[in-house]
């Protein structure tokens, strides 16, 4: 059985794997949901604290009187765990067919892309499973709901979105600054009656409200398109292409890229290296096959939501 050290990293290898493929089937959503949060530890246990921390006021005014010691605040920490898994997979290249030294490098290049690309893709479809199909965020809870109308023809998608936005403030303090959409539903944001009217429609817009405008609008400084496609089908059968996010839904969050994980926010990636690199992806190669090269490309990593009042689901945007 194969095993790897330190030493077959291939530092080339992932420079080279993360230069290609710059379209956007290769733009994935799972970095900005749940930044990442690098940790020297597999698992541990650690401090986080409510927003009622974040918001608490002194019991006095907050004056200090002449002679008198300030008003004091006391807090409770509470106390979560993660526990980071590895992921992975392998490609193998056949030597005796690939003598060539620099068709060599191109298929290293290709088979490491394509298996960061996949390895990606299934860190997509767990970050996707969180926020959309877990029971937090359902149809008609206090963090999900249906829109009044879809957002075709007579919806309301930015008074829908803006709800949303409402909601998340008034259950964890702060308003939402990420939102993931599909290309269909803000096609027809961009279309709505309601978005046009609330922008200058003197000037030609294109097809779609620019997404600045359409920040500044919502007051929400990163709003991510997504298209993370994957192939339904088994091993050799013909393709069958789905999307990893639905696009149906629309999700909003109040996120974090700091080094804390004890803030109020939404959730966190936290990635352990395992002295190998491996973090959110390195790329390895080893061979004790007189023919064959192998080549694996792996994350150690736990995707975690950390306040779930931070999130809140649109459902059924799209009819």
């Amino acid at each position: 059985m194969s095993s790897y050290s330190a030493q077959p990293v291939r530092a080339d290898l992932n420079v080279a794997a993360m230069s290609v493929g710059t379209d956007e089937t290769d733009v994935f959503l799972a970095d900005d949901m749940f930044p990442i949060f690098s940790s020297a530890h597999a698992s541990a246990v650690f401090e986080r604290y409510g927003v009622e921390v974040d918001t608490q006021l002194p019991a006095g005014s907050g004056e200090r009187a002449t002679g008198a010691d300030f008003d004091e605040t006391k807090y409770a920490k509470t106390q979560d765990s993660y526990k980071t898994r590895e992921y992975g997979l392998k490609g193998v290249i056949d030597n005796a067919t690939e003598l060539n030294a620099d068709r060599h490098f191109r298929e290293e290049v290709k088979t490491v892309t394509r298996l960061r690309r996949i390895v990606r893709t299934l860190r997509d479809r767990r970050a996707a499973n969180l926020t959309i199909n877990n029971s937090v965020y359902a149809n008609g809870t206090s963090m999900g709901t249906n829109v009044g109308a879809v957002w075709s023809g007579a919806g309301t998608p930015i008074g829908d979105i803006i709800d949303a936005c409402n909601a998340v403030r008034a259950a964890c303090a702060y308003w939402p600054n990420t939102l993931r959409m599909s290309h269909e539903a803000f096609f027809e944001l961009s279309m709505n009656t309601e978005t046009a009217a609330r922008l200058n429609t003197t000037v030609d817009n294109g097809a779609f409200v620019e997404l600045p405008r359409l920040s500044a609008l919502l007051n929400i400084p990163k709003i991510l398109i997504d298209n993370v496609p994957y192939n339904l089908s088994p091993d050799g059968v013909a393709p069958a292409i789905g999307r990893v996010w639905d696009k149906t839904k629309v999700f909003l969050s109040y996120t974090r890229t700091d080094d804390t994980l004890e803030d109020v926010q939404f959730g966190r990636t936290v990635a352990y290296d395992e002295g190998l690199g491996g973090g959110v992806g390195q790329s390895v190669s080893w061979g004790d096959h007189p023919r064959m090269q192998e080549y694996a490309h792996f994350m150690n990593v736990e995707e975690k939501i950390l306040v779930a009042e931070c999130g809140y689901a649109l459902h059924n945007v799209l009819s």
